[in-house]
């Protein structure tokens, strides 16, 4: 609900000054970044100011960037920032990704929302490039995003995965630059909540927290600031979340990037993806340090297997060092694998049910026999040896 549909009224749970202060920024935002930003109401909680150039709404369609954008000279630009599924637009459509052309954005860069709480605000910065998209469209691959985050994991899945790894490190890169800057402590982390129990004073905090598509905010405190104090941290995290961004996607459609990914690409002779079974690269042994956490995954990780090679026999799932992975029945020190294996290597699961998961005898195991995952040699993905030189000593 829009702040002009709530005027005059106070809700329970924010304070005027939430109010007062959406409405200020809001009007400072549309005047000094070129985009329209209106005030909502979300979730009776807190309010944010939305730039509805990049977040469609209904009574400001005018101002929604729309992509691809056509040129005088018939170029279509920056088709990789549509809201539309990537994989329709170029699977489904049997359409290649154009270098450099879609990932040219004509349009200012700017950053997506403002969050207002009563004790806090989180400048959103917005999605870039959709590292899984990349990981299917060039290495028929997916990599839950998450695994990014931690560096000794990232420079083991650099093997399979180059390009995608170079785009997530140039990023951390340009972050930390921003960040030495605008005197910004870094918080790099898949649970953002955290950062709401701890203690927010002293310097901003700038979160990594959708590493899928590079997203990342800007959060403080506000207690201990006035109104126009407020206002000025913002701006100043807005110029920075902006020069994030702007310096970001001047990598994107560079010709660095562009030979890292053609230079890498799997299964070229399939590349709307149509005949060769995705491959899934998942962490396991699974060890976080949080039992809790470690069962849920692998809860989750069972599900998978047993779901993928039951509905979908089209995926084959890998640890990190190459290896297939598959469900399996435990007696005293004894395995004994589940599943039949099929064409192109995929495993399907008739004689296990959904119930079964739950037994703590069926457990996921590593088969050495399995073809192994196929690495990248050090060679081919020399462009990583500024991150990871350790990959490359003999």
């Amino acid at each position: 609900m829009s702040l002009e549909d709530n005027k005059g009224r106070i809700e329970v749970g924010m304070g005027e000054r939430t109010w007062r202060l959406a409405k200020r920024l809001c009007k400072e935002l549309t005047r000094i970044t070129n985009c329209k930003f209106i005030a909502e109401e979300e979730d009776h909680d807190f309010l944010v100011c939305t730039n509805v150039c990049e977040d469609f709404r209904d009574n400001y369609g005018r101002y929604f960037h729309k992509y691809p954008v056509k040129t005088t000279d018939k170029r279509e630009l920056g088709l990789m920032y549509t809201h539309k599924s990537l994989s329709m637009v170029y699977f489904d459509e049997k359409r290649r990704i154009k270098w450099p052309d879609d990932w040219i954005d004509p349009y200012p860069a700017s950053i997506e929302k403002v969050s207002i709480f009563n004790d806090r605000i989180e400048i959103w910065k917005g999605h870039e490039v959709e590292l899984g998209f990349m990981c299917h469209a060039y290495y028929n691959t997916y990599i839950n995003a998450r695994h990014f985050l931690g560096r000794e994991d990232r420079m083991r899945i650099a093997r399979f995965v180059p390009a995608a790894v170079k785009d997530f490190n140039v990023f951390l890169k340009l972050s930390d630059e921003i960040c030495n800057k605008y005197k910004l402590d870094k918080f790099v982390t898949d649970t953002p909540e955290a950062l709401i129990t701890s203690k927010l004073s002293g310097s901003e905090k700038f979160v990594i927290d959708m590493p899928d598509v590079l997203a990342c905010a800007i959060w403080f405190d506000i207690t201990s600031f006035n109104d126009e104090e407020v206002i000025d941290k913002v701006i100043r995290g807005v110029e920075a979340l902006t020069e994030l961004r702007r310096n970001f996607r001047e990598w994107l459609p560079s010709d660095k990037r562009r030979e890292y990914y053609q230079s890498t690409m799997l299964y070229p002779e399939d590349p709307f993806r149509e005949r060769m079974p995705i491959t899934h690269i998942i962490k396991w042994p699974y060890k976080s340090g949080d039992l809790k956490k470690d069962a849920e995954e692998e809860r989750s990780i069972k599900v998978s297997l047993w779901c993928d090679g039951r509905i979908k026999p089209l995926r084959k799932y890998y640890n990190f060092d190459g290896y297939g992975l598959r469900l399996a029945r435990k007696t005293g020190e004894n395995l004994e694998f589940l599943g039949k294996i099929i064409e192109g290597g995929v495993i399907t699961y008739d004689d296990i049910g959904g119930e079964d998961l739950k037994r703590e005898d069926i457990v996921i195991a590593v088969d050495e026999m399995l073809d192994k995952l196929p690495k990248f040699s050090p060679e081919k993905i020399e462009f990583l040896k500024e991150d990871f030189p350790e990959m490359f000593k003999e």
